[in-house]
């Protein structure tokens, strides 16, 4: 399976078909059958809406010459069998020439290539850079001339996971007042204010959280959870890289304050791929973190005994540990920072963090918490949650891990009516590694 533009180039020159073999279409890959047969006027606009799709994103590949196969338990389709197209179907300078007709600015960037050729047959890998920020975006254009009148027809088209959107009109309106207002000086940041306001909906960042919560069986129980996700477009590098330093063994292993800490580490399991290209790797009824190739990253965990209750049942039914909740705040803030985003080509600046806890009032005891540092014997001066549940707004990510974990956690001791000093192992505004790598 390819995980990368990089691995798919690799695999096409050495002819290795295995290694496509199970590859999910994605934000940058598409899988064609059969090729587009430009005598066609509705074929040529197919071609250019999936070419500017790809330019306004991200850029990508398709290949055309191989079929697909639907998983029968995900949304998502991957590369099937090898089907070699006939040669004499594709003329490179029609394909260009018919993409420059219908696309302004027009779109010359493209590249054409035979693969796993025959004298008569291949796969033809057609690729398409990202556009440039001083073309971008790029319209598919289409003039009709019908007697006396003459209809320009104007579309916009971006990637979206494996898919093609199209922007609507009110959309694309906005966008050009967007630029009218920036032009006239009356809106100086206008396309920073657009960049800052791209990125996920609501709506998919809460079918994300959604999905982790049931996959780990945790969306009836007691649980809490952080999201972060870049406010702009962008894609996460090396999301299937199998090396020891790639994201995929890094959310199996990532790197932890001490070892035997509350961390984020699920060695024993490894990660799934999620529709789209995205990963996915779950402890069952304890934790479950995911990652997607545009940069939502989404951790869930129990409140219970399993995690963020561990040893405090003997001393309250309900309780939270200090140190389990502060360290493991701090460890989804240190790989945040550390392995998305670096990962990433937008700025710290332009993320955001969000998080909540639910099911607090379930059960024979209610959640609570205690300030400062564990003792053991754990003190009687619980706070119970007064509400059984909460979501905090999202919130721009700070520049360190330290200060991140500790402006989430600030917010997660108010729901129980304590203040930022019950906080433990922290130093000024900030959760400390070093305090939290000495807890005894």
């Amino acid at each position: 399976m390819i995980g990368s533009l990089r691995e798919l180039f690799q695999a096409l020159e050495a002819g290795d078909f295995d290694a496509l073999q199970r590859t999910p279409e994605s934000e940058w890959l598409d899988f064609k059958s059969q090729p587009y047969l430009l005598d066609h006027e509705h074929q040529k606009l197919e071609l250019a809406k999936d070419l500017t799709a790809f330019a306004n994103h991200v850029g990508g590949v398709i290949l055309v010459g191989i079929s697909t196969t639907r998983q029968p338990d995900t949304s998502w389709e991957v590369a099937g069998e090898l089907r070699p197209i006939p040669k004499a179907m594709v003329s490179f300078d029609r394909y260009r020439a018919s993409v420059e007709e219908l696309t302004y600015p027009p779109l010359r960037s493209i590249d054409l290539h035979w693969y796993f050729e025959s004298a008569t047959h291949g796969v033809l890998c057609v690729y398409v850079p990202a556009a440039g920020p001083e073309t971008r975006p790029i319209l598919v254009r289409r003039v009709v001339d019908e007697a006396a009148h003459r209809q320009i027809l104007v579309g916009l088209f971006q990637r979206t996971n494996d898919r093609v959107a199209t922007m609507s009109a009110e959309q694309l309106h906005a966008q050009i007042q967007l630029g009218q207002l920036a032009q006239l000086g009356v809106l100086p940041s206008a396309f920073a204010d657009m960049r800052a306001q791209a990125g996920p909906s609501s709506e998919e960042l809460d079918e994300r959280l959604a999905a982790e919560l049931d996959a780990a069986e945790l969306a009836t129980a007691r649980h809490y959870w952080l999201q972060a996700w870049p406010a702009a477009t962008t894609m996460v590098r090396d999301l299937h890289v199998r090396d020891p330093q790639g994201l995929r063994q890094m959310l199996a292993r990532p790197p932890s304050i001490r070892e035997g800490g509350f961390n984020l580490q699920m060695a024993a399991y490894a990660p799934d791929l999620l529709p789209g290209g995205g990963l996915r790797i779950i402890d069952p009824d304890r934790q479950a973190l995911s990652i997607t190739p545009s940069g939502i990253l989404t951790w869930a965990c129990s409140i219970g005994p399993e995690y963020l209750g561990w040893a405090i049942e003997q001393y309250r039914r309900g309780g939270i540990n200090p140190i389990a909740i502060v360290e493991s705040t701090m460890e989804f803030c240190r790989f945040l920072i550390g392995q998305v985003v670096s990962r990433a080509d937008v700025d710290l600046s332009a993320w955001r963090v969000r998080g909540g806890m639910a099911q607090l009032h379930d059960g024979h005891a209610r959640a609570a918490l205690v300030p400062g540092r564990p003792r053991t014997p754990f003190p009687h001066t619980w706070t119970e949650s007064p509400a059984d549940g909460y979501t905090f707004e999202p919130m721009p990510l700070t520049a360190s891990a330290g200060q991140a974990a500790f402006a989430l956690l600030r917010l997660v001791y108010l729901q129980f009516g304590l203040d930022a000093s019950a906080i433990p192992f922290s130093d000024g505004d900030a959760v400390s590694e070093d305090l939290i790598r000495h807890a005894r």
